[in-house]
């Protein structure tokens, strides 16, 4: 607190409430950027996920028409 009523007597109040803000607004956008980039990466896996089981169902679709058209043929 002695450091902030310095601050504000050297250089003023209003610049003192600028450096002020601008230091919370750093704190904001790091922030901001660290989940971001944790949303993304969740979002990477749950594609390759997704994607894994879209490849499943088609061999499954695949081989469940074959099987049908071997009967139809038989």
């Amino acid at each position: 607190m002695n450091d902030f009523v310095q601050i504000v007597s050297t250089i003023g109040y209003p610049i003192a409430s600028c450096l002020a803000m601008g230091l919370f607004f750093k704190y904001v956008t790091d922030k901001d950027r660290d989940e971001r980039q944790q949303l993304s990466l969740r979002h990477d896996q749950e594609i390759k996920e997704i994607t894994a089981a879209l490849n499943n169902n088609t061999l499954a679709l695949q081989r469940l028409c074959e099987r049908i058209d071997s009967n139809d043929e038989g």
